[in-house]
């Protein structure tokens, strides 16, 4: 099997890739994303090494965001949540 060759790595993929995908705000923004870039990779249109690139770029973000998420997690637990979940009363 041949590999494609390097000058499909220049091609411009964006609509391909990132289409409808601004902000990649969540795991199932970045699935999206892999599944399309999997795709095109098949399709010889995104070389090995390119792709390799921009599955790494992907799981960083993926990292990032689970980051953030116990960051959150974290600031929540500080602050104490009270719930008032008693009867009322009652007043016969």
């Amino acid at each position: 099997m041949a590999f494609p060759s390097a000058s499909i790595d220049t091609e411009d993929l964006r609509k391909d890739l990132l289409y409808d995908l601004s902000k990649f705000s969540s795991a199932e923004d970045l699935r999206e994303f892999l599944t399309r870039l999997l795709i095109q990779a098949t399709k010889g249109r995104v070389g090995p090494r390119c792709a390799a690139v921009l599955a790494d770029i992907t799981n960083q973000l993926l990292h990032s965001h689970c980051v953030v998420e116990k960051e959150l997690d974290k600031e929540s637990e500080k602050e104490p949540q009270i719930i008032f979940d008693l009867p009322r009363p009652r007043r016969d």
